[in-house]
């Protein structure tokens, strides 16, 4: 089932976060729990027009979540809609790509019509590929 996401899911939503950042570490992206939770729970908790959280559970067990924005492009000033991070349970197929199907609704509801993501994974960056996505850019960090 897809629905929004309140705040009585944030702790799943940290849980199933926690899963991805063994990943991520290989990338110097360090997850710390609590300034992640209290992210979610202000990010949820003041869900306006321009933004929301949906997620896909079965049984009450989270198997994705994606949240949502739409702002201004910084160039074209149109509306986009683009993802603050994007998660699916890995023994849970078919999930991301129903939570990328809800926010492409949500976006198309609010009148967008350019979507914007990012990734870091061979398999999301596969996904995208089906799902009609292509490469404008990439994205370079340097920590120092």
């Amino acid at each position: 089932m897809i629905r929004a996401a309140t705040l009585d899911d944030v702790p799943q939503i940290v849980a199933l976060t926690k899963l991805h950042f063994p990943k991520l570490r290989n990338k110097q992206i360090l997850f710390n729990e609590q300034t992640f939770t209290g992210f979610a729970e202000r990010f949820i908790a003041g869900k306006d027009n321009s933004r929301t959280v949906l997620l896909s559970d079965e049984s009450c067990l989270l198997c994705a979540f994606i949240f949502c924005m739409v702002q201004q492009h910084y160039l074209t000033g149109e509306l986009v809609g683009s993802k603050v991070i994007w998660c699916a349970h890995p023994g849970m197929a078919g999930h991301g790509r129903k939570v990328l199907k809800a926010a492409e609704e949500w976006w198309h509801s609010k009148g967008v019509r350019r979507y914007l993501m990012s990734c870091f994974d061979s398999r999301t960056e596969k996904l995208l590929s089906l799902s009609g996505y292509y490469e404008t850019e990439k994205h370079f960090e340097k920590v120092v």
